[in-house]
């Protein structure tokens, strides 16, 4: 078969000689690089100009023809700005100039016109990306005419160590491989060995490369190459499902931020769905509709439905939060209601907003005015609890009140008659937190940085008010742990 097929090439190749219209016509151009093409060097270092000339179809030097050279961006990131090479005009130099990851100035092309022998030039850098760097060069109009010259790209010298995975989230008994090795400033891999040394022994192991959660708790291990060291951190978290709000969706995801899904869009009142567990599994929150805002529910498939359908003459429902017993409370016409899970049952308890039951439902706490209060639901005896309290829920096994304090400063924890008010995790946190179904964490949105930028969910150990951040998470705001 080989020979036969060869055969027949030869007489396609005959027809074509014989013929007086070409079968493939020759390019109107053609692309010879002179100098500067291919080379290895390492990271930022000049590179010779790159020269080529420019052809016509008769093999004559081509005068006047526009070229543009294009450097190519790395195949995983076609978006990034960080390149293999970088190539500028002529009148630039030079192509790049890198102060680090975020601030850099750099040419990713250049155009030219070629001279009466065809010639055209640009400054050519060797880029911050190791491994092969590309320059693509365009000769005309069409783009028909292209020739791509490829360069080998090294790593600088060494300058960081770095991990796969910087700070995670994992549940005790799992792991993963660090992936940790020498880099230059780029990231870019070396070949120096790196030594492991377990900083937290109780919270992690690690065995060659690869980590093993044991304790709850923030772990830490440091990575060290020579002279360069780092540390890579890991939330080893107990073990739960959330519900949170991120950018018009009511989320579901674990406490160690693993699978995440979104449950349903909506933009609940003004952006604040509020969203709390019932018993049952299912999510009660609010939202908005055309005049007013109501309480809806839904399963964790997104299936939804009004929760409450108008009882008792109602116009609006809102403010949930449920108890351990499937108890519904919210805020309605003139103050505080309870509602079964179902929306059935509705009934007034007492003039106020924003209700948070005790576990057993023997209390009842609520804000009015700019005070919070405490409500015997046995007796109806009101108790203060203060002021500057905000987000307050109760936990649902201890007659324990967590709060957020005044300018969404601390995570604050005081018993349910107001006395042993502390604080116990500092820094600055949205609104909306919740208790897990045992008493021992609290689940909150931090806030921080510049113009309070959001950083992420955060589990917070109540007895030593240790915070474990959970990676992925930033923008994630109004957590509710699912019982």
């Amino acid at each position: 078969m080989r020979f036969r097929h060869s055969l027949l090439l030869l007489g396609a190749a005959a027809a074509i000689a014989c013929s007086d219209t070409p079968l493939f016509p020759r390019p109107a151009m053609s692309i010879r690089v002179v100098d500067g093409g291919g080379g290895s060097d390492t990271v930022l270092a000049p590179a010779a100009d790159l020269v080529i000339q420019v052809r016509d179809k008769f093999g004559l030097p081509s005068a006047g023809a526009s070229v543009f050279f294009h450097a190519l961006p790395p195949a995983s990131d076609s978006t990034s700005p960080l390149r293999g090479m970088y190539v500028c005009p002529m009148t630039e130099l030079p192509c790049a100039i890198v102060y680090d990851e975020n601030n850099f100035s750099v040419w990713f092309g250049a155009g030219a016109v070629t001279d009466s022998n065809g010639i055209a030039r640009a400054h050519v850098q060797f880029g911050v990306v190791a491994g092969r760097g590309a320059i693509e060069i365009i000769a005309d109009s069409t783009g028909r005419v292209r020739k791509t010259v490829f360069f080998d790209v090294q790593p600088g010298s060494r300058a960081k160590v770095v991990t796969r995975v910087a700070d995670t989230a994992v549940y005790v008994g799992a792991g993963y491989d660090m992936g940790a090795r020498a880099a230059d400033r780029f990231g870019n891999p070396r070949v120096e060995p790196v030594a492991v040394t377990v900083l937290t022994p109780a919270l992690v192991q690690v065995s060659g490369d690869h980590l093993t959660a044991t304790g709850l708790g923030r772990g830490s291990v440091q990575v060290q190459s020579g002279p360069v060291a780092d540390t890579a951190y890991v939330s080893v978290v107990p073990p739960g499902r959330l519900a949170a709000y991120f950018n018009g969706h009511i989320k579901l995801l674990n406490t160690d931020g693993s699978t995440q899904k979104n449950v349903l869009a909506t933009y609940g009142d003004n952006g604040s769905p509020l969203p709390s567990w019932t018993t049952g599994g299912r999510i009660v929150f609010e939202e908005m509709g055309d005049f007013y805002t109501y309480l809806h529910v839904t399963d964790t498939l997104g299936n939804r439905q009004l929760l409450l359908s108008n009882p008792g003459g109602f116009q609006w429902s809102m403010h949930p939060q449920t108890s351990p017993s499937g108890s519904v409370y919210f805020y309605g016409p003139g103050g505080v209601y309870r509602a079964n899970s179902d929306g059935t049952g509705s009934q007034f308890i007492v003039a106020g907003v924003a209700p948070f039951p005790s576990g057993d439902e023997s209390k009842l706490g609520y804000y009015y005015g700019d005070s919070v209060y405490v409500r015997d639901m046995a007796t109806s005896q009101k108790t203060p609890l203060g002021s500057n309290i905000g987000g307050a829920v109760w936990s649902p096994v201890d007659d324990q009140v967590a709060f957020v304090g005044e300018g969404a400063s601390g995570v604050y924890v005081m018993d349910g008659d107001g006395g042993n008010r502390h604080l116990v995790a500092s820094g600055f946190f949205t609104g909306r937190i919740a208790w897990s179904p045992d008493g021992q964490w609290i689940a909150a949105s931090k806030i921080g940085g510049d113009f309070f930028a959001m950083v992420g969910l955060e589990l917070i150990r109540v007895s030593t008010g240790e915070q474990l951040p959970i990676p992925g998470t930033s923008g994630y705001v109004e957590p509710a742990w699912r019982p």
